[in-house]
């Protein structure tokens, strides 16, 4: 029995290497949005794609932010990657996600984060941050990039 409940379970809850559109339209273009407002630091556009009570959390450090004002907080003063980095779409757990990569001094972009996001018909009401670039290998990710088109 313990068995068939674990396979239930990692059947139910997907795997990293499931990658593919969103069915939902709305969910589509609120990911989109989602990178746009990150990529380009629009902090204002970013705000408004989260549900009023939306959490932040890094993982697997005990970092927890709850609401707006918080999370944009982070953004702007702590987050390394907030309109410095480019995304990719991808999955993990069966969840919406995005690789994201730091760009460095020599515009390289490296692996530096996996954004996994719970999306509501109110919004994105959490993102949990994995910063593990050994996860980027798991659904094929390279660990880098080279200059500014890392879109898949």
């Amino acid at each position: 029995m313990l068995q068939r409940a674990r396979a239930r379970l990692a059947k139910a809850a997907g795997s990293a290497e499931e990658v593919g559109e969103p069915d939902d339209p709305h969910e589509r273009d609120l990911l989109d949005r989602y990178v746009a407002a990150f990529e380009n630091a629009d902090l204002p556009a970013l705000l408004g794609l989260l549900t009023g009570d939306a959490v932040r959390e890094v993982a697997p450090e005990p970092v927890e932010l709850a609401g707006r004002e918080a999370i944009g907080r982070f953004l702007a003063t702590e987050c390394p990657a907030f309109g410095t980095c480019r995304m990719v779409r991808t999955a993990y757990q069966g969840r919406p996600a995005f690789a994201t990569y730091l760009r460095e001094e020599d515009g390289t972009h490296r692996a530096y984060s996996v954004e996994v996001l719970t999306i509501t018909p109110d919004g994105i009401a959490r993102i949990v941050t994995h910063q593990r670039p050994d996860l980027f290998p798991t659904p094929g990710l390279p660990l880098s990039r080279g200059g500014s088109s890392i879109r898949t």
